[in-house]
């Protein structure tokens, strides 16, 4: 069984679940959480209602586009 990544993608601006290899290349950052709701929950509490990169901070935009997870397709 493959292990299930929540994600929020401020590129297509939306919740990605990956089950397995992510296979999103654009600006996603994983999340907390065993399920959609927990996830969503996750997003809110670190992100609020940010659905696209420019709807953040400037310093949370930075640090999501400069420090990528590793994990990550560029």
């Amino acid at each position: 069984m493959n292990e299930v990544t929540y994600a929020w993608c401020f590129s297509h601006g939306r919740l990605h679940r990956f089950d397995g290899d992510p296979w999103c290349t654009a600006t996603w950052t994983p999340l907390d959480g065993g399920s959609e709701t927990e996830a969503l929950a996750d997003k809110q509490a670190r992100y609020g209602d940010a659905q696209f990169l420019h709807q953040l901070p400037d310093e949370q935009h930075l640090d999501l586009i400069t420090n990528r997870d590793p994990e990550q397709k560029p």
